[in-house]
């Protein structure tokens, strides 16, 4: 089963989410119809983005969390997780550093994901395993963290899904999110990450059991890290990766100075925009905050971008073509699939996320309901080959 991420639709509140879940389904459903996708021969997989405001509302409104289940039953629908990195508004205004806040290091963003894991445990059927909600990785660089306090909340969470559990019979996990500029953002960090907390944590096998890896293959497509290389060093080291996120990122061979003109409509204000460099005799990729910061960096060097290749943390729609000389970076995409064919027993949660679609240019834009499809419709098209997915 496919999910597809909810995080693409304008809502805050949880009337806005679930009008915006009335308006899309049928719709959806309409084009795997016309296309007689094999996306029709299981549930539709809804990775429910939930704001704090939203999480609140669903829980207190009277009946709100029935109706769902109601509604997810009527669709044949399944929430088999959540995505819990965006606390607060996510379309609306600049974003940027600010889908960061609160991070771990705040009781804000604890009881924030206690309430996502509390709806998640009454609305997932029990064969559903494992049942996951993804978080930021911790902090932001910029934001010079406390681990500790972080370590603290984290272990504390453990605990609260480990109950839920024995309360009832769901094993819950939460996926902290490795992203570009993060606390931790590529592979090793993410294992030193984890190490640290296993080592300080009261109850480590709670850690091992409920705590794991949500893995975008937009964001390593931009670190440069194939994900061969990631999910087999996570597998080494006993990390789980409980989600898998399929999207694209922005890719630009640079083959004179001037190619860079194509990348100025993506320097929008809305979202970060993390951007590496790979210059032709390096092994290691230059990162940079935002991609009016790379830009600025290769305007200033223009004599050794001839062979660069420039990856931006732009969420580029599946199947969509940007115009050349730009390209996306499906490539990860289907070396996540062959992972996951020559490993059988790796069952994580599978996910589309684009995002973006409402900062996207007009070329790569189609009909919001027609592009979820179209990206459900891709994903199990190619995992589809491998019956045991």
């Amino acid at each position: 089963m496919i999910s597809y991420c909810t995080n693409i639709y304008p809502a805050e509140s949880w009337q806005e989410t679930f009008a915006s879940l009335e308006a899309g389904i049928p719709s959806i459903r309409h084009y795997l119809e016309e296309w007689k996708s094999p996306a029709l021969n299981v549930p539709l997989g809804i990775g429910l983005r939930l704001s704090a405001k939203a999480a609140t509302d669903l829980l207190t409104f009277p009946g709100e969390i029935e109706r769902l289940k109601l509604w997810l039953s009527e669709w044949d629908a399944v929430v088999q997780t959540i995505n819990g990195f965006p606390y607060g508004n996510f379309h609306e205004g600049r974003i940027k550093e600010l889908v960061f806040k609160p991070d771990w290091t705040t009781y804000e963003r604890f009881e924030y994901t206690e309430k996502l894991l509390n709806i998640l445990a009454r609305i997932s059927p029990q064969e559903y395993i494992p049942l996951t909600v993804s978080t930021l990785p911790g902090s932001h660089k910029y934001f010079h963290a406390d681990e500790e306090r972080m370590f603290a909340y984290l272990d504390s969470l453990c605990g609260l899904m480990n109950r839920i559990h024995q309360e009832t019979g769901k094993i819950l996990t939460v996926g902290l999110e490795p992203e570009p500029m993060g606390h931790f953002d590529d592979t090793y960090g993410t294992i030193r990450f984890f190490h640290r907390l296993q080592s300080v944590s009261r109850r480590p096998e709670l850690i091992q059991k409920h705590l794991g890896v949500t893995y975008d293959t937009c964001h390593f497509a931009v670190m440069g890290e194939s994900p061969d290389f990631s999910l087999s060093a996570w597998n080494e080291y006993d990390i789980p990766v409980v989600k898998i996120q399929f999207s694209n990122a922005l890719e630009l061979n640079v083959s004179s100075p001037g190619d860079l003109s194509i990348l100025l409509p993506y320097t929008e204000q809305t979202y970060f925009h993390q951007t590496s460099i790979l210059l032709p005799d390096d092994n290691t990729p230059m990162l940079f905050a935002d991609l009016p910061e790379a830009l600025e960096w290769a305007n200033r060097h223009p004599e050794v971008l001839h062979g660069s290749r420039f990856r931006i943390h732009y969420h580029i729609p599946l199947g969509a073509t940007p115009e050349a000389p730009l390209e996306n970076t499906h490539e990860l995409n289907l070396a996540v699939v062959e992972y996951l064919r020559s490993h059988p027993h790796f069952r994580p949660v599978l996910e589309v996320e684009t995002y973006t679609w409402n900062v996207l240019p007009p070329t790569l834009k189609q009909d919001i309901s027609r592009q979820i499809a179209s990206e459900i419709d891709t994903m199990q098209r190619l995992i589809d080959k491998y019956p045991f997915l």
